[in-house]
Formats: structure tokens, C-alpha cells, sequence
């Protein structure tokens, strides 16, 4: 079996959770839900149903960034971008979504 570190790749974190969550033995990716600024700029309310209908209706969350630029195989952004933990109801989560962005 090739080396780990040779099959990775580089994308944004979201899609870098989804591609390790299959080579985990001894941890797990939670679910989660992934939306573009522009989405939730057009239809928060669609996008907090998606979540609701996914992780239910109270935390906790975190709300994290989730972007080509956070990360490489050169360089590490690690810090740079807020997450926001503990996030608990509907109410915390669209401030928290709102910080983010």
C-alpha cells in the first residue's frame, strides 16, 4: 500500500475531511455541511434547513472556513482563518456563520 502522504492531496478543508474520513482507523470525520459564501448570501434560510435536516436543531457546532488558500503542500495557513466552536442554536450559528464569512 503506497504511503499516505503520496495519495493526499491538497483542496479546501471540507473536501480535504471528506477525502481522509475513508483512510481513518482509529478516528472519524463528523458530518457536515458545506455551502459557498455566494450560497449563503443568496439563501441562508435554505442553507440552515440543509443543516437542521442533517445535524439537527442545537449544537454544539463549529463553524469553520473552508478555502483553497488555507493550506498546501508548501505552506501552512494554519490559524489564519476563524473557526468558531461551541456554537449551540439557530441564533448562535448565523453569527457565527456571519464571522466566518
Amino acid at each position: 500500500m503506497p504511503d499516505v502522504a503520496q495519495r493526499l492531496s491538497f483542496y479546501s478543508k471540507a473536501r480535504s475531511f471528506q477525502e481522509v474520513a475513508g483512510l481513518l482507523t482509529t478516528a472519524r470525520v463528523l458530518p457536515s455541511v458545506v455551502f459557498t459564501v455566494a450560497d449563503w448570501a443568496t439563501d441562508r434560510d435554505a442553507i440552515v434547513v440543509r443543516i437542521q435536516m442533517a445535524l439537527g436543531s442545537q449544537g454544539p457546532w463549529i463553524v469553520r472556513s473552508s478555502s483553497l488558500s488555507e493550506d498546501g503542500d508548501r505552506f501552512s495557513n494554519a490559524g489564519r482563518f476563524l473557526s468558531v466552536p461551541d456554537v449551540e442554536d439557530i441564533s448562535g450559528l448565523l453569527t457565527a456563520v456571519e464571522r466566518v464569512v
